[in-house]
């Protein structure tokens, strides 16, 4: 005899006792799950103010989707949403690898998860192909009516990245877009460096 179960649900956080359950991006928490495989600095003062409204899940997308630790650095040249509505493909830099259905499938997967813990909000890494709000799982997150607050890149500790005089990865162009076959080339803001305005070269590079 099959049980029917119902399309919703229960969370693991609705019994009111505790703190409303947000997603953040694992590695604002410290943890090793960056492309390049180095403890990233936690975030103090980003932890604290959370913790005293939210339960805080840790999720890192690319991780999610299948992508090692450490992987390749790909940037998104362009926009989560055009992924999904033109076609847009992330392309690892290292191999020329299409690398576009990790991203996708590791978005879908935070997503699940945000359901299952009954999360109406996501903190997620600025400058992430995956988190950015304008990346992949950001875009997913969105559409499946998650509000995504970016954590803006002001505070990022730039020289782990290993880029000479300034340069972030996030302004190498890395990534090629391929629509129909063919080679084409919310805002505000909080506190702890959180921002939600996207950048003005609408580029999202690796986390």
């Amino acid at each position: 005899m099959t049980r029917r179960t119902d399309q919703r649900q229960g969370c693991l956080f609705d019994d009111g006792k505790q703190g409303e359950p947000v997603l953040v991006s694992a590695c604002l928490l410290g943890i090793p799950c960056r492309w390049h495989g180095r403890r990233p600095k936690r975030r103090e003062e980003l932890i604290r103010r959370l913790q005293q409204r939210y339960v805080l899940v840790p999720i890192c997308p690319e991780q999610l989707g299948g992508m090692p630790t450490p992987r390749t650095g790909e940037t998104l040249h362009g926009t989560g949403a055009q992924v999904f509505d033109e076609g847009l493909r992330i392309i690892a830099p290292e191999t020329g690898e299409d690398v576009t259905h990790f991203h996708v499938n590791g978005a879908r997967y935070a997503l699940e998860i945000a359901e299952i813990i009954g999360a109406r909000r996501a903190y997620l890494k600025g400058g992430s192909p995956s988190c950015d709000r304008q990346g992949v799982a950001g875009e997913v997150l969105t559409r499946g009516g998650i509000k995504v607050i970016r954590v803006g890149w002001v505070n990022c500790d730039i020289k782990h990245l290993g880029c000479g005089r300034g340069q972030t990865r996030m302004n190498t162009p890395l990534v090629r877009s391929f629509a129909r076959g063919s080679t084409k080339g919310e805002t505000g803001a909080a506190r702890d460096g959180t921002n939600e305005a996207p950048r003005r070269d609408g580029r999202v590079g690796p986390r």
